[in-house]
C-alpha cells in the first residue's frame, strides 16, 4: 500500500541527473564526473514511472546558463538547471577518489522548493566503480518511489573513462555553437519600423530624422547609419558616396559659416560707419545704410544656416537614402547566411533566430 503511494505521487516526476564533481588528485580519473551522470541517467530512465531529461538538453542548458565549470551540489544552482530543462527533480552529487578507496555521494533535489528529497551513497574500492554506481541508483529509484532492472555486468573502468571522456568533448561541442549562436544574435542585422513624433528623435545615442520610417539594427540595441550598415555589408560603392555626401555638407556648412559671419560683420561695419559719417555728409552722397541692413541679412540667414549641413553631417547616409526596404533586406539576409557560417551557426538556428 506505501510502495503505491509513493508511486502515485511521483508519478509526474521529470528527472534530470546533473554532472557530478569529481574530486581526485588523479587527472585521468576527473571525467568520471560525467561518467557517473550519465550512467544514472540510464538506470533511473529505465523506470516506467519517471521522465529522464536528456543529456545533450542538459549540456545545452549549463551552457546557455554558463555553468559548464560550476560545481552543482548546491540546491539554488541545481534549482536553475532543471527549470531550464523542465525537470521536476535534480540530481547532483558528487565522486571522490581517495587512495583508500571511492565514494559517490548523490542528493535529490525538489525543483519547486529547492529542498533535499533525499540522499544516497556508496563508498568502495576504485575496482568496484560499477557496483558503487548501481548501489546509488537503487537508492535514488527506492527514494523516488519508483522500479527499474539494474544492468549488474560490469564495465572496465578504462571503457567508462573514455565514453566520459567523449560526453565531454560533445559537450565542447555545444557550448562551441552557442557562443557562436550568443555572437550571433549579437551581431547579425535586422530591420525594424521606428516611429519619430518630432522633428528629430534619439535611439541611444543616434539621432533619428523624422522622415525615417525604418531603421536598420544591430542585434537588439543599436540603430545603424547606412555609413556603418554598408560597412557590415562591405558595399563600398555606398561607402564612397556617403563620404562624399559627408564631406559635400561639411564643406557648405562651412562655406555658409564664413558668408554669415563675413556678413554679420561687415554689415556692422558699414552701418557702424554710415552712422558716424553722416553728419558731415552731403545730401546727394549715397546712403550707406541698406548696403549694411543687407549684409546684415545675408549674415543672420547664413550664420545660423551653417548648423544645419553639419548637425546632418552624422545623420547623412541613413540605409533609406541609398537602398529600398527590398534591396536592404536582400542584403541583410546576405550578411546574416555568411555571418552564420563564420559563426558556426547552422542554418536551422539562424532561420528560427530570423523568424522570432
Amino acid at each position: 500500500m506505501l510502495l503505491t503511494l509513493l508511486s502515485a505521487a511521483f508519478a509526474a516526476d521529470v528527472v534530470a541527473v546533473a554532472y557530478f564533481d569529481a574530486h581526485t588528485v588523479r587527472g585521468d580519473l576527473e571525467p568520471l564526473g560525467r561518467g557517473v551522470s550519465d550512467m544514472l541517467t540510464t538506470d533511473l530512465g529505465a523506470a516506467p514511472s519517471l521522465r529522464l531529461v536528456e543529456r545533450a538538453r542538459i549540456a545545452e542548458v549549463l551552457g546557455e546558463l554558463q555553468l559548464q565549470g560550476t560545481a552543482f551540489v548546491d540546491p539554488a544552482t541545481a534549482q536553475k538547471v532543471g527549470k531550464g530543462v523542465g525537470a521536476s527533480v535534480v540530481v547532483v552529487g558528487s565522486i571522490t577518489v581517495a587512495i583508500e578507496g571511492m565514494r559517490i555521494d548523490a542528493r535529490l533535489v525538489d525543483v519547486g522548493t529547492g529542498e533535499v528529497r533525499a540522499t544516497a551513497q556508496a563508498t568502495g574500492k576504485e575496482d568496484q566503480f560499477f557496483a558503487l554506481e548501481n548501489e546509488v541508483a537503487r537508492k535514488l529509484l527506492a527514494a523516488l518511489g519508483a522500479s527499474a532492472p539494474i544492468d549488474e555486468s560490469a564495465l572496465p573502468l578504462e571503457q567508462i573513462l573514455a565514453g566520459s571522456r567523449a560526453i565531454d568533448e560533445a559537450d565542447a561541442a555545444v557550448v562551441r555553437r552557442l557562443g557562436g549562436l550568443g555572437q550571433y544574435k549579437l551581431t547579425r542585422l535586422h530591420r525594424g519600423s521606428l516611429t519619430v513624433t518630432s522633428g528629430s528623435g534619439s535611439n541611444g545615442n543616434v539621432d533619428i530624422r523624422s522622415d525615417v520610417t525604418w531603421v536598420v539594427y544591430e542585434g537588439e540595441a543599436t540603430a545603424l547609419t547606412a555609413q556603418q550598415f554598408a560597412d557590415r555589408i562591405g558595399d563600398k560603392a555606398v561607402v564612397d558616396k556617403i563620404t562624399t555626401a559627408q564631406s559635400t555638407g561639411k564643406t557648405a556648412a562651412w562655406t555658409l559659416w564664413g558668408v554669415g559671419a563675413v556678413g554679420l560683420l561687415g554689415g556692422l561695419g558699414v552701418m557702424l560707419a554710415d552712422i558716424g559719417d553722416a553728419g558731415g555728409r552731403p545730401r546727394d552722397q549715397t546712403d550707406l545704410m541698406p548696403l549694411g541692413i543687407g549684409l546684415l541679412a545675408v549674415g543672420t540667414v547664413c550664420l545660423p544656416a551653417s548648423a544645419f549641413p553639419a548637425a546632418n553631417v552624422r545623420k547623412t547616409g541613413w540605409v533609406g537614402t541609398y537602398y529600398s526596404p527590398q534591396e536592404a533586406d536582400a542584403r541583410i539576409g546576405e550578411y546574416n547566411k555568411a555571418l552564420g557560417v563564420r559563426l558556426g551557426v547552422g542554418e536551422a538556428d539562424r532561420l528560427s533566430l530570423e523568424v522570432r
